[in-house]
């Protein structure tokens, strides 16, 4: 990604529209033609207090990876609905994320700012951090971050505790590969 492409995401938060059009000011960034979910099964590590597992009962989390499925699928995941914003460099836990997306094979991402959070407008606890794949014009799921883990972030009034959220979440065994490769 180029100084001007990182500087059209930074300085925009927007949703997706169909295949793209982003809105006028991120039109030049590009179309893409689709969605890979590189990242496609569960993993947990307690040295990073994260886990993307189910215990199969979770309604909210499930739904959210059926829909990611679909949107790939249909290979329009950038419809509306779905909003995405760019990691700042020095947000705390920078390098814990990327500590964590790095943990899957075939995943070396050097830099936070190549990293784009995403979220479906209507679920708001769980999202997906995305690269652009400029060469296979494509965007590439390289974590999915069904609890909020990933950053530090407070739902309002509730501060973040992911010592508290992957306690509750550290014995589930439900991989989401058996949603996404089914």
């Amino acid at each position: 990604m180029n100084i001007l492409q990182n500087k059209i995401f930074s300085e925009h938060t927007t949703n997706f529209y169909a295949r793209t059009k982003f809105n006028s000011s991120l039109k030049k960034y590009g179309d893409f033609d689709g969605l890979l979910i590189k990242n496609n099964y569960s993993i947990n590590l307690p040295e990073h207090l994260f886990t993307n597992f189910l215990s199969g009962q979770e309604t909210a989390q499930k739904k959210f990876v059926e829909q990611l499925k679909v949107k790939a699928a249909d290979r329009n995941i950038l419809t509306k609905g779905f909003d995405i914003r760019q990691i700042e460099e020095g947000k705390s836990d920078c390098d814990r994320l990327l500590n964590i997306i790095n943990t899957y094979d075939d995943t070396n991402i050097e830099f936070i700012h190549d990293i784009f959070k995403c979220k479906f407008e209507n679920e708001k606890s769980c999202q997906v951090y995305i690269v652009a794949n400029k060469k296979d014009n494509i965007l590439e799921v390289v974590l999915i971050d069904l609890y909020h883990l990933g950053l530090k972030g407070d739902f309002g009034k509730i501060p973040w505790d992911a010592q508290k959220i992957y306690k509750k979440r550290k014995s589930h065994l439900f991989d989401i590969a058996n949603i996404l490769k089914n």
